[in-house]
């Protein structure tokens, strides 16, 4: 189950964190976790925390056996429950995780027989190449999170960049370097696919119970709070859903700006939509492309899809747009939708 509040500031949120950490767990000496954007949540919310929890008249309280890891480590649990169910090492760290990917980057780089970009070879003057490695597997990082599309197109030896265009040769040394990268981690830890590319299999899996969170060496908490962030990232969201089909996941947002808002209801409705139909047995597809809606329908009218649901503009007032092939569109409520397309 998954419960979305959204809120101005985070003393407004923070009752509805304490109450349901003291709704108690299935579990009393279970750790809780409570995912914060950066450390100054994650002290502000240490110290509020213990002037509530077990607090006193003097409001002495201790706030214990609560874990305040970053949004990004619910990513690599997941991965690592998908690892071991595919029979890997439950305490090997994955090589695409940046504490590993930085020296498989620095070997690269450090080869001076590499057909890599020379720049990528040559020292920097007054730093090292380690000190050139590191931030390069932060940026792999980060495009795996917010752009893995791109990374996808860099596989496919496309070099192109975010908004789909080609790179400028000075630029292509990040595909070449991230190709060379990917062949090394599947030659030497036999891992041919990227995070990303995992993670949507690995989600699929959750979804479809195939892959439980509560088995293996490292299980997910009972329930998972995710306090004060103001953007969830392009994969966060999707990652959010399939936990959320296993156990409560409650979502305590701070309001960056109606947009935000507008996209977190859209993929919740999305995803309600999208599992009361397979519960029922109906085949469907989440349409999450970064591109415009118009080619977004034309691609599944070549295809030749029979119905259409539009999670859009409607969705501030609780509607979604319904079609048949061939027929005309017409507004039905959010909680409706399902329906209407099982009797369709």
């Amino acid at each position: 189950m998954l419960r979305v509040t959204v809120a101005d500031r985070p003393e407004d949120l923070l009752d509805l964190l304490v109450d349901g950490l003291t709704a108690g767990p299935v579990d009393p000496f279970a750790a809780d976790w409570v995912t914060v954007p950066n450390l100054g949540m994650r002290n502000w919310l240490q110290q509020q925390l213990s002037q509530r929890l077990g607090a006193g008249a003097s409001r002495d309280g201790v706030a214990a056996n609560i874990e305040f890891p970053s949004p990004g480590a619910l990513r690599w649990r997941v991965l690592d429950a998908y690892r071991e169910q595919q029979g890997g090492d439950p305490d090997q760290v994955d090589p695409w995780q940046v504490d590993r990917l930085v020296w498989t980057i620095l070997e690269l780089i450090s080869d001076p027989d590499s057909t890599l970009d020379r720049r990528l070879l040559t020292r920097p003057d007054g730093g090292t190449l380690a000190g050139r490695a590191a931030p390069i597997a932060e940026l792999f990082d980060r495009y795996a999170v917010h752009r893995p599309a791109m990374l996808l197109e860099w596989l496919a030896n496309r070099n192109v960049g975010p908004d789909g265009a080609q790179l400028d040769p000075s630029r292509t040394w990040q595909p070449e370097l991230f190709r060379a990268v990917r062949d090394r981690i599947a030659e030497r830890y036999g891992v041919a696919e990227t995070s990303s590319q995992r993670l949507a299999t690995a989600l699929e899996l959750i979804r479809s119970g195939e892959l439980s969170l509560d088995a293996g060496a490292r299980p997910l908490p009972q329930r998972l709070f995710v306090f004060g962030q103001s953007v969830l990232p392009a994969e966060l969201g999707p990652v959010l859903h399939a936990i959320a089909t296993t156990r409560p996941v409650s979502l305590l947002l701070l309001s960056p700006s109606a947009t935000a808002t507008h996209r977190l209801a859209v993929e919740q409705a999305a995803q309600d939509i999208y599992a009361k139909l397979q519960k029922a047995g109906i085949e469907v597809v989440i349409d999450d492309r970064d591109a415009k809606p118009g080619v977004k329908f034309k691609d599944w009218d070549l295809i030749g899809i029979p119905l259409r649901v539009v999670c859009g503009r409607g969705i501030a007032e609780g509607k979604v747009e319904f079609k048949i092939r061939g027929g005309e569109s017409k507004d039905v409520p959010v909680d409706d939708a399902a329906a209407t397309v099982i009797v369709a």
